[in-house]
């Protein structure tokens, strides 16, 4: 507990590395990229993966782990798609296998002993899953960078970056951070060999050196498998980057459609079936996740009386044999041939109408938050929208996108779309000031004594203290949502202890979305974090200083206690505990 005393501002240094490798972990796919400070803009991106399933031009390999049944790591990616649908039922026992894992770690209560859980419900520490994925990775950049250059990875001369989603908390923030240092990215937690970088703003980074026109203000909609991104931004004469507003997101995107169809699937042919297929026909069940997320992809809903077609296997009518008694056009009932689902062949066809059901509550929700983007002050006159991410890429999501807003916005989508977030991201470790000007997405503060003051404080909380009513808990705030801080800005604040005799400050860090919070406990405000310092001697007259630095979608603190008389002491990092169970 502190009270409170002004003080100025400092800026922090800039450091540079050798080489910049990225890794973009989206919820369906990942993958990364690298390049050289000497040549920044030539970017190298992985050239084997899928190349043991003979996909040798993937960009990108599946977000999924392999482990044993005891937790050990055993592949990633491709490798482990494949080994566990070829697995049969009484072998794949003995493994687990986690997909998607990614999503499960939005949550604002994570701690260090969160779960994720399999396709069977088995569970994982969240912590060791990104662990696992990291270090893949890292020994993967590794072998490409030997691959493409014949150059050994010094690890020590690498910037490292990890993509987020702008709705991710400050706690799934810090288990990257923690996961990196298990998988020896970095040493410490705060380490600045690794940044963590917004996927929007990764990809303005990138659009920004391919856009040859005049346009310096526009919305940008990242449009990836779990969420759905959105930022305004402006590019300023130096070519950096601006943000106009604070950035949002929500927790839809093209693997919401997926679902959907899935969802579909059951209703037509049935959950029993269902079921028995995804457990006992797992390549063909995968394969029909994967043909139906292309064609979701690729289909041009300009063609006139277009319609969507997913492969069939054979596999697929003899479960709805053996498991309903029916063949596949017997399951389709009057009102699902009504609505225009058939069997055509090997294929089940779907109608325009039954597709852009699948894609109405998905695009409802990105016009709505459009819409209220629009609406903000720095963006009424914004006539200009970018769309990136491998949803982005979606014809169906682009013509619904333009139909909603034909006399208000011209969308463009570039022909990198997909991978706009993962270059974006080796640029912004070259030059994390790049973005100039950043917007907080909540007010941050910390809870301190005040003086009681009755045209402000509410009587109800106060507390007696040395014979003095004194106002607690006071929200004192750090940083206000939507408040502009430069590249580097750091905030600076002196605080005295709660009482001549304490000995060691623990202090939590709050989170708001309200402006301006007066109380740390009041509606709205959340505990996320844990600062906590050793205070040395006695006396009320000792000082601690506070320094908090906003850099790279991380909160760090420096603190330092000021002795009476002899001026300031040691100054110490102290890592914000946003995984603590108090929280």
């Amino acid at each position: 507990m502190l009270d409170q005393i002004p003080a100025p501002v400092f800026r922090p240094e800039v450091r540079h590395h050798d080489l910049v490798v990225a890794f973009d972990l989206g919820t369906t796919s990942t993958t990364y990229g690298f390049s050289f400070k000497e040549k920044p803009w030539d970017i190298s991106l992985p050239s084997e993966w899928g190349s043991s399933v003979g996909l040798s031009l993937a960009l990108k390999a599946p977000n999924c782990i392999l482990t044993s049944g005891q937790g050990a790591f055993k592949a990633f990616g491709y490798d482990a798609q494949q080994m566990w649908c070829w697995m049969s039922p009484n072998e794949s026992k003995k493994f687990r296998y986690f997909d998607n894992f990614k999503s499960q770690l939005r949550s604002k209560g994570l701690t260090r002993d969160s779960m994720v859980y399999s396709t069977l419900g088995h569970q994982l520490p969240a912590l060791d899953a990104l662990a696992m994925t990291l270090s893949y990775l890292k020994k993967h950049a590794q072998k490409e960078v030997l691959i493409q250059t014949d150059l050994s990875l010094d690890l020590l001369a690498v910037q490292w970056v990890v993509t987020v989603p702008a709705v991710w908390s400050s706690s799934s923030k810090q288990l990257v951070r923690e996961a990196a240092m298990r998988a020896k990215l970095i040493n410490e937690v705060n380490s600045n060999n690794l940044i963590l970088a917004l996927e929007s703003e990764a990809a303005s980074l990138f659009w920004r050196q391919t856009n040859q026109s005049l346009i310096n203000r526009y919305l940008l909609i990242d449009c990836g498998g779990g969420t759905v991104n959105f930022a305004a931004h402006r590019i300023l004469a130096d070519r950096r980057i601006e943000e106009l507003v604070e950035s949002k997101g929500i927790d839809v995107g093209g693997d919401s459609i997926d679902e959907g169809f899935l969802s579909l699937m059951e209703q037509i042919f049935g959950q029993d079936v269902m079921k028995n297929y995804k457990e006992e026909c797992r390549t063909d069940w995968l394969q029909l996740k994967l043909d139906f997320t292309r064609a979701k992809t690729s289909l041009d809903p300009s063609q006139p009386g277009w319609r969507f077609l997913v492969p069939i296997a054979s596999s697929f009518a003899e479960c709805c044999r053996r498991i309903s008694g029916r063949g596949l056009e017997q399951l389709i009932d009057a009102r699902h041939r009504n609505r225009g689902v058939a069997i055509a062949g090997c294929n089940l066809l779907l109608s325009s109408h039954v597709i852009r059901e699948l894609f109405d509550p998905v695009v409802n929700q990105i016009v709505q938050h459009i819409e209220e983007f629009l609406e903000k002050d720095p963006l009424k006159t914004v006539n200009k929208c970018v769309m990136v991410g491998g949803f982005g890429e979606c014809h169906i999501l682009q013509d619904a996108l333009k139909k909603a807003f034909t006399s208000r916005l011209t969308f463009i989508v570039p022909r990198e779309a997909g991978q706009c977030v993962v270059k974006g991201a080796v640029l912004y470790g070259h030059s994390p000031d790049s973005v100039a000007k950043h917007r907080s997405r909540k007010t941050y503060g910390i809870q301190v004594y005040e003086k009681y003051d009755p045209d402000i404080h509410n009587p109800d909380k106060t507390i007696q203290k040395d014979g003095e009513t004194i106002a607690f808990p006071v929200f004192h705030t750090i940083i206000t949502r939507g408040e502009e801080t430069k590249s580097g800005e750091v905030r600076k604040f002196m605080f005295k202890p709660s009482s001549s005799k304490v000995k060691r400050i623990v202090s939590p860090l709050y989170e708001t979305d309200k402006l301006s919070p007066v109380y740390a406990n009041e509606a709205g405000v959340r505990k996320i974090g844990l600062i906590t310092m050793e205070l040395p001697g006695e006396g009320m007259d000792r000082e601690v200083q506070c320094v908090f630095t906003f850099a790279n979608s991380v909160i760090q603190v420096e603190l330092s206690h000021v002795v009476p008389g002899k001026g300031q002491g040691t100054a110490a990092k102290v890592s914000v505990d946003f995984l603590s169970e108090l929280c």
